[in-house]
Parts: structure tokens; sequence; C-alpha cells
């Protein structure tokens, strides 16, 4: 699992602002989202090594994206 760059995130908000035009969603709902996310990405490092690639990948993503939430 490779993360994206800045062009990355810049798409992805391109496609939630096309999503949310068409299917609005209640507000807050991107920090509920984010709750969830991070329960999963904590059960991506189960029995993962640290210094893995993978363990890299994912805990740079959990960093990301509770610095997203404090944005």
């Amino acid at each position: 699992m490779r993360l994206g760059g800045h062009g990355d995130v810049r798409r992805r908000g391109r496609e939630r602002a096309a999503y949310r035009r068409s299917a609005p969603l209640p507000d807050g709902f991107e920090r509920c989202a984010a709750a969830f996310d991070l329960v999963n990405l904590v059960g991506l490092l189960d029995g993962v090594e640290p210094g893995a690639r993978r363990a890299n990948d994912v805990v740079a993503r959990i960093l990301a994206t509770l610095e997203d939430d404090r944005s």
C-alpha cells in the first residue's frame, strides 16, 4: 500500500465535492468517518512487524487522519 502525494489529495477533494453536490451528507460526517477509519487502520497494524513498509504506511495514514481532524 503506497500513500499518494498531494495530487491524490486534491483529486480526492474534488471527488468528494462532486459527490456532496449530488448526495449531501450531514454536517460532521467526515469526523465520524475518520473515527471509523482510525479503528480500521489500527486493526491493520495487528501482527505487522514494526518498521515494515505496511506498518510505516498505516502509521502515516493514521497521523494524516489525526492531523486532518485538527484542521
